[in-house]
Order: C-alpha cells, then structure tokens, then sequence
C-alpha cells in the first residue's frame, strides 16, 4: 500500500514536512556541516558527512520523490515560528506494508527541549490514526541513550533487542492504537494536519460513548473481562451466524485470541477508529450479541453492523440498538450517513434498516470481501420521519459510568419574561407540582397524555423530578417548572422537546385551570421559542389535541403555521409550526 502523509504536520512548537529540495538545501547543508560530529556516533549514514552541497540537494530531491510516491517520507523538522530548520523525522517502509519504521534526528542546538518526544507523539498519531498503520516502531541503538529515552517518554514499549541482515543488533520500540490512547499521548493534542494548498485535513476519528441505553439494552464497550461470554455465545452460535458473517469462519477462538481480540476493540473504541460493541441485557447484564459503529472508507459517514445471539431473536432488540446507534452517529458523532450492509438473502437483516425509516440504495460489492451486499442509508432527515422522530433518545455514558451529553442543544436553565420564570425543575418543587397536578387531574385528562399516568405517589413525583433533571443534562429533553415570577407560585409546566426531528424542537405546555385565560401560556411559547432558535433550532413546533381550541389558539396567536394533522404513538393531533427568523 501507498504510504499518505500530509503535506505539513503542525504540533504546538514544530513544523513537519516533505523537503523543498531547491529551498532547504542551504539549511540542511549548514546543519549537517555543523552537527556531523554530533551525529556521527548514532547515524550510519553520517559517516561520509558533511558531504558536498550537491550531494545533499540531490538527497533532498531523493526524499521529496518518495514522498510523492507514498513510499519512504522523510520530513524536515523546523521551528513553528522561526523556521529554522532543527533536524529530520519521518517515516521508513518496512516490509509489511502495514508497519512503519519513524526515525528522527536532531541538530545539537535543539537538544533537550522536548522536540524528540514532541515530533514523535506526532508521527505516531499521523501513522496510526491517519495512515493506518497498524504499529510503528523506533529501532535505536541499545547505547543511544537519548533516542532510547525519547521512545520510552512517549510511551512505546520496549519489544527487544533484533538485528536485521548485514546491520547491528538494536532496540525495537513499539506503538500500537493503544499507545495513542494512554500518556503522554492521550493528553497530547493532535497536530494540525494541512493539504498542499494549506487547506486542514480533518483526523479519521470519531466520538462514540462507550456506552449507550436504551429501555432493555446496555450497548457498551467491551472489557477484558467479558471474553468468556462472548466465546461462550459466539460458539454457540456459529452455525446461526456462519451463513451471513465472514468472520464466524474463524470461530471459534481461542482464550487468548479472543482476549487479544477484546482488546484491541478497545484500543480501537478509546482512539475513535472503530467501535466494536457489546449488548448486554439492560436488567441482568447477560451477554446477547454484538452492535458497532465502522468508519466509512470514504469518511463521510458510518456503517451499523450487528447480530444477535438466536434465542434472543424476534424480541425487537436489535431494532432498538440499531436506531439507538444511528441516532448516536447521526447526532452525537456527526457522521453525514450512517449505513448498513447485509447479504442480499438475509432477510431478517434487511427488515431492520426498513422498519426503522432507511432508504434501500440497492445493491453493491463495494465491500470488504467483495461480495454483493444490499445497502441502506440513512441521514439526519431520517430521524425526522416515523419510528426514529419519536424514538427515545438513549443514555450516554463513558467508561467510568458517567454521563454523556448528546451536544446538540444549548437550551437555558432559566428563562424569565414580563410576568413568568421558566426553569428547570428543582426537588423544592415537588409539593406545589405534586398538589397543582392532583388538583387539576380532571382539567388535564382530555387533552395531556401523561395524565392517565397521574395521580403519581409523592415518591413518584420526586423520581419524576430527578429524571426531568438528568434528561435536560444529557441534551435529550429541557422541561421547565412554570412560576409566577411576582409571587414565586408554581402555576404549570412547560418543555422543549426533541421529538420532531435533528433541527427542531416542540413547544409543550400546561398550566393550572385557575390561571387560564390570562395570556400567561402564549408568553411563555413565545419565549420557549425565541430560546429554541437561539440554541440553533431552525424550527419549533406545537402538536396538540385537534380538539383542544386553548392550545391551537396559543400556537396561532404564537405565529405558528398549521401542517395539518399528523399522527403518533397511535394519536391523532395538529401539527404547527414557527420557522426561525430569516428561514427562507
């Protein structure tokens, strides 16, 4: 394979790049002329320096060709301010094309500043995450204590002592996905890689949680201690899984193949290259398959790939996990497309993507193996459309357990107007909110859904509260406490939803029968919604009863626009609409 590096690799204090053989060859000279003896002992090739001026330009031309060819890429290190020109780095091909050799060297005057450890974290970043390699190396010579150093600083291992044909024996340091993943890399920032017109070139990775919720499912990353269940479901399951996946030929694996499997699923996940992951019933952890999200080639977008073990088939879950997992690429990673693949003949693959609202884009072998595979597609329009639209947002999580927020809305914890407080819900709240609901239950019961659900112990109320409270943090839904802002009374509720789709949010309200018919609900629509487009919606809506006249007019008087009535969750309602201000 061809060897892609960018045109100039920027770190906090450095440039990296291919030579300019006509414009660097007066500072590469003078460097080598200066710093020959410093080299000597550790660089072979320094022998014969500092040799003529022509020799090096016709060195620099040498380097420059193989980085066009995506071969060897040997890269001039220079000052990010200055542009002095401080020394040499790159990259050396091996004989396995997925395995690169960087190498690195230094004028004296740049020594002991850090620019070693700094262009290395560097070059390893660019080789694993961009180039995709699958490890690079350092070979040192075992008395080049700085080089050794160095290596060690920035978290290679230490795999031995090896000696290729006709050289002397030298130390092989090794870095994989998993080094970039632990210090001092994972703190490190990512150079800015650039083009050859200087435009940015975005890294290949991508945010997945590593772990996701959804009503019955725990969607998360593997850990080393999961291998037993999964060898144990996997061999259970081969025949099951063997006439649709590739990869059941191989099953199954041994223990320590597939210790060393779950393993790098997780070095993958904590790089954000791959996101290999398990699902595990929500209520008793049992292990039942397997769901992940996959880089597209072409880096516009994801692919959902999935199986489940068979008993547990025809219960919906890898319904539920496959719209979970398109609402988390789509939205929380921001992949423009998120696909899947299945054989042509799978049909109880190919009844996912279709009930959950993806476009059937036909056939193609563009794939791995080659094999025709049918292909559907979704997009952020898809979770505007049935069953996604009204699709519980699932829960995000990291390793350790603690909250993700989906990053999609900036929604306020308080919005006050003329005669209103709208905030969030605070456990204070509970007996005004507990006492305004029991009383006015019959008032609410013909047009709010949720108050079929009512009347809820006071214990209920207060998880009530906490959920409101966990939901806004996450991102998935922002519900206000409605207050009278002269007396601090609690009078109704009132909410932001994301129910209708990536770029809107639905207005919902309810106030208290003794507050009726004040103007206080068409206030706070209006400020519900001038927050809405502030936080980026570029659209608010109002669904409600057709036959509630209150709410229809509030939307009307709101300048809302009617869409007709549409349907969900089996209801029938009225759908309205405010477009944001300057929406063509």
């Amino acid at each position: 394979m061809t060897w892609t590096v960018p045109a100039r690799i920027e770190t906090e204090r450095l440039v990296l790049r291919p030579y300019s053989p006509a414009a660097d060859v007066d500072a590469y000279h003078a460097r080598l002329v200066e710093d020959a003896d410093h080299l000597r002992p550790w660089m072979p090739w320094a022998a014969d320096e500092p040799k003529p001026v022509e020799e090096h330009l016709a060195w620099l031309e040498q380097c420059a060709a193989w980085a066009a060819e995506g071969g060897h890429a040997y890269l001039g290190i220079f000052d990010k301010d200055t542009g002095a020109f401080l020394g040499s780095g790159g990259f050396h091909a091996t004989d396995d094309p997925s395995v690169r050799e960087i190498g690195y060297w230094l004028g004296a005057s740049a020594m002991g500043r850090g620019y070693a450890s700094e262009a290395t974290i560097a070059l390893a970043a660019v080789g694993l995450l961009h180039a995709g390699a699958t490890r690079v190396e350092i070979r040192v010579s075992p008395a080049n204590v700085r080089s050794s150093a160095v290596a060690r600083r920035c978290g290679f291992a230490l795999e031995g002592i090896a000696a290729r044909e006709g050289e002397e024996p030298m130390e092989v340091w090794v870095a994989d996905l998993g080094t970039l993943t632990r210090e001092p890399a994972a703190s490190t920032p990512l150079p800015t890689l650039r083009d050859a017109g200087g435009d940015v070139i975005a890294w290949p990775v991508w945010d997945v949680p590593a772990r996701i919720e959804t009503e019955r499912l725990t969607i998360r990353r593997f850990l080393p201690e999961d291998a037993p269940a999964v060898s144990s479901v996997i061999a259970a399951n081969r025949e099951h899984l063997v006439r649709y996946l590739a990869w059941a030929e191989d099953e199954p694996k041994s223990p320590e193949a597939r210790s060393r499997k779950i393993a790098e699923n997780i070095a993958r996940h904590e790089a954000g290259v791959d996101f290999l992951m398990g699902l595990f019933d929500r209520t008793t952890g049992q292990y039942l398959g397997s769901a992940g999200l996959h880089p597209l080639e072409d880096g516009r977008g994801l692919e959902i790939g999935y199986w489940i073990s068979a008993e547990h088939e025809g219960r919906g879950l890898v319904t539920e996990a496959v719209a979970a997992l398109t609402r988390v690429g789509l939205l929380h990673a921001g992949a423009g497309v998120v696909e899947i693949y299945h054989r042509p003949d799978n049909e109880r693959s190919a009844a996912i993507p279709r009930r959950l609202g993806f476009t059937d884009a036909g056939l193609s072998s563009d794939t791995v193996d080659g094999s025709e595979h049918r292909v559907w597609v979704a997009d952020l329009g898809t979770l505007g459309i049935e069953p996604l639209i009204t699709t519980a947002f699932p829960r995000l999580a990291d390793a350790t357990g603690a909250a993700v927020a989906w990053r999609v809305w900036d929604v306020p914890a308080r919005i006050e107007t003329e005669r209103l407080v709208l905030r969030r819900y605070e456990h204070g709240d509970v007996p005004a909110m507990h006492a305004a609901i029991l009383e006015n239950i019959d008032h609410l019961l013909p047009f709010i859904p949720w108050a079929t659900d009512e009347p809820l112990t006071l214990a209920g109320r207060e998880a009530q509260v906490t959920e409101y409270a966990r939901a806004s943090e996450a991102g998935e839904q922002f519900r206000f406490a409605m207050l009278d802002k002269a007396t601090g009374a609690f009078i109704g509720g009132a909410g932001l939803h994301t129910r209708v789709g990536p770029d809107a949010l639905e207005v919902g309200y309810w106030i208290t029968a003794a507050r009726e018919g004040e103007g206080l609900v068409t206030e706070a629509v209006g400020a519900l919604a001038r927050a809405a487009f502030a936080s980026g919606a570029a659209r608010v809506e109002i669904w409600c009863d057709p036959e509630n006249d209150r709410s229809n007019a509030v939307a009307e008087r709101c300048g809302f626009s009617p869409l007709g009535q549409r349907t969900r969750g089996g209801e029938t309602l009225a759908a309205w609409a405010l477009e944001a201000p300057g929406t063509p």
